[in-house]
């Protein structure tokens, strides 16, 4: 029996480990107790998200989408925060996906970020945020619900430069 081999689990799951271990890494996301184990397995869904599009499929389909955005809302942790953005990044680069994180209220965390976060985790988001707006028009019209102009152009108009760079 292949299920003993990964502990038991139902049938289907051990028939697609990757399966299993979508399951295991969202479940940790979700509701470990260590931040590091919560950001770590955020970060092996991100690369299980960049080997294929089956795999970001199966990562919105086992309901992986609100646990990323939980802890893209842990504002005291910049790893969470990263972590949590780049994994939705990778899932979110088709309208369906896209549309599956707004339905998953992400827009509001999304905006929340791009005004409160600090400026390496706002200029991520806002890389999540472009490729929602280019895939969706759902995405958009919540965006703009969100009041996101505010934030992106308080982000666009944050001088990194010395004067010495302009020259």
């Amino acid at each position: 029996n292949g299920s003993t081999e990964l502990g038991g689990l139902p049938p289907i799951a051990s028939n697609d480990p990757v399966l299993a271990w979508i399951w295991s890494l969202t479940a940790t996301v979700q509701m470990s107790v260590r931040l590091a184990d919560r950001v770590e397995a955020a970060n092996s869904l991100s690369a299980l998200a960049l080997d294929s599009e089956r795999n970001k499929k199966m990562i919105v389909d086992e309901g992986g989408i609100p646990p990323l955005l939980k802890l893209l809302n842990e504002n005291n942790s910049l790893e969470a925060e990263i972590a949590a953005g780049n994994a939705l990044y990778e899932i979110g680069n088709v309208e369906e996906r896209v549309d599956g994180i707004v339905d998953c209220l992400g827009i509001g965390l999304i905006v929340k970020v791009l005004n409160n976060s600090r400026m390496n985790v706002q200029i991520r988001i806002s890389n999540l945020l472009i490729r929602m707006l280019e895939l969706s028009c759902y995405a958009k019209e919540a965006f703009v619900k969100e009041n996101v102009i505010r934030p992106l152009v308080s982000l666009l108009s944050f001088e990194t430069f010395d004067d010495d760079d302009i020259f």
